[in-house]
């Protein structure tokens, strides 16, 4: 994933480009929400060192459900 300054992310997969749209903003709580172009948001906590961790989903329907901490894996800048 790569986060651009104007809120539009844009996703890899072995390499290759996602041609979806993905937005992204932090929230005024400090979380960060990737949208996908359906409405579905991932929501990550933004940690101390500057990796991402998913803490939760929201349906385009607004309802947050929240992820279990063994699915909370870890992701790092790399660049």
């Amino acid at each position: 994933v790569v986060l651009l300054e104007n809120g539009i992310a844009e996703r890899y997969i072995n390499g290759k480009k996602d041609e979806r749209e993905f937005k992204w903003k932090i929230t005024k709580e400090g979380e960060l929400h990737y949208t996908y172009s359906n409405g579905y948001i991932m929501v990550y906590r933004i940690n101390k060192d500057g990796s991402l961790t998913p803490i939760a989903d929201i349906s385009k329907f607004g309802k947050r459900e929240e992820a279990p901490k063994e699915a909370q894996l870890t992701f790092k800048k790399i660049k």
